[in-house]
């Protein structure tokens, strides 16, 4: 049985200040935030019994084009010169390194699904373009049958969302997911049409139908008192 832990958001541990000095070089690539793109570059690190993902977002794309170049140290990337830096995957060692980099980045790119996505293939390292798309090519066409499936499985929250004009959409994540605009933020509220309720983690509001209908109401009336 595969033991997998995972830190995707770095909140699990203390932060680091660097990569570690014995981690392979995968790929850099620009991950999409919504609102923009930046760079990215990831690393594994192999020990006796484990395989460890590590990465780095906000390094400069010039230097990324040379990552891969064996007089540069691309672990010697410093955590105050980037967005954010650390572990987060490690699971049971395999015997093939570009099997392990392949898992490694799929559960990576699969985890962040809904907030972040790679866009953009920059330079190889262990694995090189084609692996990239492949992975990448996999998870967007699950996203796709996803959606199509989503599609098909409304409930009557998604009519309440559509009502109050906050665009839900499938999120791509399965069957029954959904999302739609928290009124007022930046944000996305999740809704399951399989239990007919949606969720905020950002403001912790969540509940049905009537519940949404509250809480957009009072969103935009708080809005409106403020002048916006």
């Amino acid at each position: 049985m595969e033991n997998v832990k995972t830190d995707l958001w770095l909140h699990k541990g203390d932060p680091v200040d660097q990569i570690p000095t014995d981690a392979e070089f995968l790929c850099s690539y620009f991950e999409h935030f919504g609102v923009d793109s930046i760079p990215e570059v990831s690393f594994i690190r192999r020990t006796e019994s484990e395989d460890e993902l590590w990465f780095a977002s906000g390094i400069d794309a010039d230097f990324m084009q040379t990552a891969n170049n064996p007089e540069i140290h691309p672990w010697m990337i410093h955590r105050n010169s980037v967005f954010r830096l650390g572990r987060v995957i490690w699971k049971s060692r395999e015997n093939d390194i570009e099997s392990a980099a392949i898992g490694l980045l799929d559960k990576l790119y699969r985890g962040r699904l809904g907030y972040e996505f790679p866009v953009e293939f920059i330079t190889a390292g262990v694995l090189n373009q084609e692996q990239f798309n492949e992975i990448t090519g996999g998870i967007e066409r699950e996203i796709k049958d996803n959606c199509d499936e989503a599609l098909k499985n409304e409930s009557p929250i998604i009519n309440a969302a559509r009502e109050l004009g906050i665009s839900p959409s499938p999120a791509g994540v399965g069957s029954h997911q959904w999302s739609a605009n928290c009124p007022g933020t930046s944000h996305s509220i999740w809704i399951s049409t399989l239990s007919n309720t949606f969720g905020c983690g950002y403001c912790r509001r969540k509940g049905g139908p009537e519940e949404l209908i509250e809480f957009v109401k009072l969103r935009r009336a708080r809005r409106k008192e403020l002048g916006h």
